[in-house]
């Protein structure tokens, strides 16, 4: 026999129930063990979640990227890794919006308030590759560096 709901809800659709008198105790004991369980997963869960060190990152219009940059998620990661490298700086959110192919621009918001002034970049003679979103981030990320000096 199969347990259906909670332990469905909770990943938990393998939980067998065993009938007969001894079996009863069981199932009791095996679905408490399983919402216990999935109370102490969602407990700390909870507690591994703190303020971002590094930058979170936004980008509209990602879809405008070639391909061969690796898309809005590579961009993302350059601009964390850049900030990263540059050592401890101020909490910011940096909201980048690709503009073509061929540029791209970002907002830099520290969560002290500020708003950094944007940053553009273009490349006149071909398509962004991965050497200028990697320029690009550095930008970014000089630019959080030196606010957070301020």
């Amino acid at each position: 026999m199969r347990l259906s709901g909670l332990p469905g809800l909770i990943g938990l659709d393998s939980l067998r129930l065993q009938s007969g008198k001894g079996g009863m105790l069981r199932n009791k004991l095996r679905l408490v063990m399983a919402v216990a369980a999935a109370a102490f997963a969602v407990g700390s869960a909870c507690a591994v979640n703190r303020p971002a060190i590094g930058p979170q990152c936004i980008v509209s219009d990602g879809d405008n990227l070639p391909p061969e940059t690796g898309g809005a998620a590579a961009l993302c990661t350059a601009i964390m890794k850049a900030v990263a490298e540059r050592g401890p700086s101020l909490p910011a959110s940096v909201d980048v919006r690709v503009l073509s192919n061929s540029s791209l621009s970002a907002t830099v918001k520290l969560t002290d308030g500020r708003v950094l002034p944007e940053q553009k970049m273009a490349v006149s003679d071909r398509q962004l590759d991965s050497g200028s979103i990697a320029r690009f981030a550095a930008a970014i990320a000089d630019q959080i560096a030196e606010a957070s000096t301020r």
